[in-house]
């Protein structure tokens, strides 16, 4: 019995936004013409992490929740390459080869039109075309996704997401930017408040958005509901903190240390301040409660039951 074919969509994929959507789509449609199965091929860590460190960019996502989304947009199966110092220095040839010649048997390769790969990113579309015209390789090319007259790329979601253009964001990744991490234990501040939140662990080399609150929505094992989110360092309690990502989760009482949560923001409320006193960034964040309420109103986001 022949080995089942797989069609490759390759790319880095951070984000997995319009673009790789649109990767992850045509792979889909070739593999139901040819009778192969939808694949994605991804690399970690990213490329300039290791070939040029001082200009590695800060990731939209874990790998972890890369390969998620890969899933979920489409891919059946997600092979995750490491990219070591000897696969950064293999000729096209041979990186089309450690692709093409393995488990996957590839039968169809998509890539988007400026994909470069290989030792000093010396292949191109036209070295994947000529490679897979030699063994029969079916290919597709897709050209960039636009979106307000700019091209859909990984480096724009992070330029909106620095710039704290949410909606951008949003446009951009065809979602909510999200984070998902471990609930840990904080300062507890928020409890002594009154105002209890989900301390979610992150690490430094993932992107964020500007210090500030957001109205966003919190999605675990109780189900989903509506938060208000604040990033930052806590400048009223002292100076120096290291960077939190807390979240008050509306209508929902219940210990989510040690569970993982994923956090969605959808709107921008206001930037992080320094107030005179706890009781006023208490009363602050009785607005800010209300301010989530009111944005995330009439949404898909509202609050459903633990079953939903």
């Amino acid at each position: 019995m022949a080995k089942p074919t797989s069609v490759a969509a390759l790319g880095i994929f951070d984000g997995v936004h319009l673009g790789h959507q649109e990767l992850l789509k045509q792979a889909a449609l070739l593999a139901e013409e040819i009778g192969a199965t939808p694949m994605a091929v991804t690399f970690d860590p990213h490329p300039q992490a290791l070939l040029r460190p001082e200009m590695a960019p800060k990731l939209l996502q874990t790998i972890t929740s890369r390969v998620q989304f890969l899933h979920h947009y489409g891919a059946l199966r997600v092979d995750v390459i490491p990219f070591t110092p000897e696969f950064a220095g293999l000729e096209p040839e041979a990186f089309l080869a450690s692709i093409c010649d393995g488990q996957a048997n590839v039968a169809g390769i998509v890539v988007g039109v400026d994909f470069r790969f290989g030792r000093g990113r010396s292949g191109d579309t036209a070295t994947i075309t000529a490679y897979a015209k030699e063994r029969g390789i079916a290919v597709r090319v897709v050209d960039e996704v636009m979106h307000a007259g700019i091209a859909v790329r990984s480096t724009a979601v992070r330029s909106a997401l620095a710039g704290n253009a949410i909606d951008a964001v949003t446009a951009l990744l065809g979602r909510h930017w999200s984070l998902t991490g471990g609930v840990v234990r904080g300062k507890q501040l928020g409890r002594q408040l009154g105002w209890p939140t989900a301390n979610v662990a992150h690490g430094n080399d993932l992107a964020m958005p500007m210090p500030g609150v957001y109205a966003g929505w919190a999605q675990g094992a109780f189900g989903r509901r509506l938060a208000a989110v604040s990033i930052g360092t806590n400048p009223t309690v002292s100076e120096g903190n290291p960077v939190t990502f807390e979240a008050y989760l509306l209508d929902f009482d219940g210990d989510l240390y040690d569970t993982e949560l994923t956090v969605g923001l959808v709107a921008h409320i206001r930037g992080t301040q320094k107030f005179a006193s706890l009781d006023a960034l208490k009363a602050r964040i009785a607005e800010d409660v209300t301010e989530t309420r009111r944005l995330m109103a009439g949404t898909l986001w509202e609050n459903v039951s633990e079953h939903g």
